[in-house]
This record gives C-alpha cells, sequence and structure tokens, in this order.
C-alpha cells in the first residue's frame, strides 16, 4: 500500500477535581461546622502527570517559570502561579532524591562504567555536569569544579570495576589496570600522528589499522554476530599488535 501519515494532538483541557468539605450551621448557636478536606488530597494543587510535563520543561528544556506558568496556560488550558512553578520544582527534586541516589549506586557498584563532564550553566554560573553510565542506568552530578574533587562525588571514594574515560588529568588516580581510554579518542590521537607527518605518520597509520579492527569487532559483537569469547577471542591480534606498536 502507499501509506502518508498525519500527526496531531487530541483537544488538550485540563480536567479540575473539586474537593467539597460540606458546611453545616447549628439551628440553635450558629456555629459552622466544616468537613475537613483530608491532607493527602490538600498536600498537591497540580496532578502528576502535568507536575511531570512542567518539570520536564523546567528541568530538560531549561525554561523559565513565567514561560512554564504561560504554557501551562496557553497550552494545556490549566492556569497556575508562578510561585506554584516554583514549588513544582522544589517538589520534583525532592521526590527524584531517592531514585537518583539508587542510580548512582547502582553505577558506582557496576563492573563497568563510562565517564565524562562537560561544561554547565546554572544560574549563569559556569559549573562542570558529570556524568557516568553503564549498560543500563545513566547517572549526572553538577559540581563547581572538574578536578578530582568532582570525580569522587560520581563516583565515590574508591572507584569500583573498569572506568572508561577520556585523557582528563582528573582520572589519572585510576589504576591502569582498571581504566580503558575511550576508543574514539585513541583513534583521534592516531590521526594527529597521522596528520603531523614525519616519522610520528608510519605509527598513527598502524594505530588505524588496530582501530578498524577493534571497531569492526566491537560492532559484530553488538549486531549478536559475535558472544563475549568470539569477541575477546577476535581482538587478541589486536592486543598482540598494539603491545608491539607501543613497545615500538
Amino acid at each position: 500500500p502507499t501509506r502518508f501519515q498525519t500527526i496531531e494532538l487530541p483537544v488538550l483541557t485540563a480536567e479540575v477535581t473539586e474537593h467539597q468539605g460540606q458546611a453545616r450551621t447549628c439551628p440553635d448557636c450558629g456555629h459552622v461546622t466544616r468537613a475537613v478536606i483530608p491532607e493527602e488530597i490538600r498536600a498537591h494543587s497540580v496532578g502528576p502527570r502535568l507536575a511531570a510535563a512542567l518539570s520536564y520543561l523546567s528541568g530538560f528544556c531549561g525554561l523559565g517559570k513565567r514561560t512554564i506558568e504561560e504554557i501551562s496556560e496557553a497550552v494545556f488550558a490549566a492556569p497556575i502561579s508562578l510561585g506554584t512553578v516554583a514549588n513544582l520544582e522544589q517538589e520534583m527534586s525532592a521526590a527524584l532524591q531517592a531514585p537518583h541516589q539508587e542510580a548512582l549506586n547502582a553505577v558506582r557498584a557496576d563492573e563497568v562504567k563510562h565517564a565524562d563532564e562537560t561544561s554547565w550553566k546554572q544560574t549563569a554560573k559556569l559549573v562542570w555536569l558529570w556524568g557516568a553510565a553503564t549498560t543500563s542506568v545513566a547517572v549526572f552530578l553538577v559540581q563547581a569544579g572538574r578536578g578530582i574533587a568532582g570525580l569522587k562525588q560520581l563516583l565515590g571514594e574508591s572507584i569500583y570495576g573498569i572506568l572508561c574515560t577520556d585523557r582528563l588529568a582528573a582520572y589519572g588516580q585510576v589504576i591502569a589496570e582498571c581504566r580503558q581510554i575511550c576508543w574514539a579518542h585513541l583513534k583521534r590521537d592516531f590521526q594527529k600522528l597521522v596528520d603531523r607527518g614525519g616519522a610520528a605518520a608510519g605509527l598513527g597509520k598502524e594505530g588505524l589499522l588496530i582501530v578498524r579492527k577493534v571497531f569492526a569487532a566491537w560492532h559484530a559483537f553488538q549486531e549478536g554476530k559475535l558472544t563475549r569469547e568470539q569477541l575477546e577471542k577476535r581482538l587478541e591480534p589486536a592486543v598482540a599488535r598494539m603491545s608491539s606498536l607501543l613497545e615500538r
């Protein structure tokens, strides 16, 4: 068949649920007795789905509070105040604290993890966003610096398992046997040797050949064409060749 698809949003109108506490007046003394609306209901004036959507606009998209207030009213037909937006940010941060710590613990305990850092702006101030990832979990921390202190906040005082990184000096505290330099960075290093020319060019070209073999084997493993044992077997010649190249 010939196909053509059009995508569209349904009409978005926020649902407002009103909870009423009934009141009765005593016919003798005139005192008004009011039913108390339960605390668990009064604790939140915004439901979880709207709160999640607005927090996404704030935390991930980086929109300002006034812009989020306007989007809530114009797009979701849910008028809220600036104070509510600010409160939602705090509520979401508190709600995510426990799962964030759980993710952090999982990454620290994994046998193999990848770490990196990049510049970040927080209230117009330059800070650093640190990230670490395993095959199933990724976790981020904002730190004031790019040094060893930031790495320890991310992965703990004693780093467990194999850590894959670039050559930032902060990662130098990890012993060589437990550290893997990112192969994408190694590829760039070998290319630099080729570009520089002279005696180093030959080493760079051999390094690039090793890189191609490593990447080819790794892609085959990711596609399910090799088992982990077959991958290690295929890489043995590359390991021997790399060792010889480095010794030379």
